[in-house]
């Protein structure tokens, strides 16, 4: 699952000809016909662009209310990268789940929006894992303790009900819903250590062996690590591994 997308030991090797190998006048009109074609398929495969940088895919997880699409926006607009919100895609109005209603769309959308060549992805929806993870090269882990993430959370709550902010598919917080089992105060508070056991099992399956894990455990941490995945894209760094920072 998505192991040619992921890590690569280094760039590819020049290869040279023999003087008598040099392609005929037939193989040059095809090289200048089908030759950018057959580098923009290169390209996807083996996770580098034309000019020796990387391109990322990158997802980045954490609790409800840890920051994921704050920290998302910034990489995108640093990397100039597609920025794409799995809540956006998710929810239709009146607060229509599609992994609940119409999982199949869901999966469609997901997909689509993912067969570009470079991203970053916020969200933690597991019917979707197999296509975001499958695709990503790398992996930003949002890990704070129970209280950062609680205040955040409520935090968010109260200035999204106050303000009637438009979420998305015109949806607005409610203070009602702070009632539901399902609602983010809620849900984060239930579903902390278990996500937390959750990650850790997965990013240490060698599924996702392909995977460069950043895994913040402050929010002092996310100052450097916009810039750090811009160092690691100009460099082409596609190997697999967990970094705590």
């Amino acid at each position: 699952m998505g192991g040619v997308d992921g890590g690569v030991d280094g760039a590819p090797a020049r290869l040279t000809k023999p003087d008598a190998d040099r392609p005929t006048v037939p193989d040059r009109l095809a090289i200048w016909l089908f030759g950018p074609l057959v580098r923009r398929c290169i390209t996807g495969i083996i996770g580098f662009g034309p000019t020796g940088g990387g391109i990322v895919r990158i997802v980045v997880v954490g609790t409800s209310g840890a920051g994921k699409t704050t920290l998302a926006q910034a990489i995108a607009t640093t990397l100039g990268i597609p920025h794409i919100e799995l809540d956006a895609l998710h929810w239709d109005p009146g607060w229509r789940s599609l992994s609940l209603c119409d999982p199949g769309e869901f999966i469609r959308r997901v997909a689509t929006a993912t067969a570009r060549e470079a991203w970053v992805v916020d969200g933690n929806y597991g019917l979707v894992r197999e296509v975001t993870w499958g695709r990503a090269t790398h992996l930003v882990w949002l890990d704070y303790d129970r209280p950062i993430i609680m205040w955040r959370v409520i935090r968010r709550t109260c200035v999204r009900a106050l303000s009637r902010t438009e979420l998305w598919s015109g949806n607005v917080e409610r203070w009602r819903n702070l009632l539901k089992p399902s609602h983010p105060i809620r849900w984060a508070w239930n579903t902390w250590r278990r996500r937390r056991a959750e990650y850790e099992a997965l990013l240490a399956d060698d599924e996702h062996a392909h995977l460069v894990v950043h895994r913040l455990r402050r929010p002092a941490e996310v100052n450097h690590i916009v810039q750090g995945l811009a160092r690691e894209a100009a460099s082409g760094s596609q190997r697999g591994a967990t970094i705590s920072t």
